[in-house]
């Protein structure tokens, strides 16, 4: 029936081996335990404070500004009406599509690292959650999240910034 049986023999020979195992994952798990759940939350907050930040004041809208509010513009109407779209999740598929062929189209003489681009515009998404629950009009929120997804085109798509002169005069001052 079973070609390998367990036998008293193997289990009094892997046994040591197991429980020496589950000590050294039971410290592990204390030595990285030991930070206060608060603390990341405070953390993660301020990250994004200075992120909303970041896209409100530093960020230059580049020749692709006006398509991406029109993308933010219609990410915004999907969640806000359709319940079943955002259960079946069809709302950020239709806002990632968006964003690759926009990309596609726009920005041809690149080699995109996609992967990273695609991990990084979900943050955008908050920093327009951030925005209103600031009290900005939708219309800045829309803004300042089509200038958080600029920046990352600018980081993970054109591999430097569309305004480069505008940064650099920036930095100087």
């Amino acid at each position: 029936m079973f070609k390998n049986k367990i036998t008293l023999r193997k289990v009094l020979f892997f046994s040591p081996t197991i429980i020496i195992i589950l000590i050294c994952a039971a410290i592990l798990l204390s030595l990285l335990d030991n930070t206060d759940p608060g603390e990341y939350n405070v953390a993660s907050k301020q990250l994004l404070n200075d992120g909303f930040e970041f896209y409100s004041t530093k960020v230059y809208p580049s020749n692709l500004a006006k398509p991406l509010n029109d993308i933010v513009r219609k990410r915004v109407a999907c969640y806000g009406t359709f319940a079943q779209n955002r259960l079946k999740g069809d709302c950020r598929k239709e806002y990632l599509l968006s964003l690759l062929s926009l990309g596609s189209v726009s920005i041809v003489e690149s080699a995109p690292n996609i992967g990273s681009f695609l991990n990084s515009v979900g943050y955008c998404p908050i920093i327009y959650s951030i925005c209103r629950g600031k009290g900005f009009d939708t219309v800045d929120c829309e803004i300042i999240e089509a200038k958080c997804l600029d920046d990352f085109f600018d980081q993970f798509w054109r591999g430097s910034p569309y305004n480069q002169s505008l940064f650099e005069g920036e930095s100087k001052q």
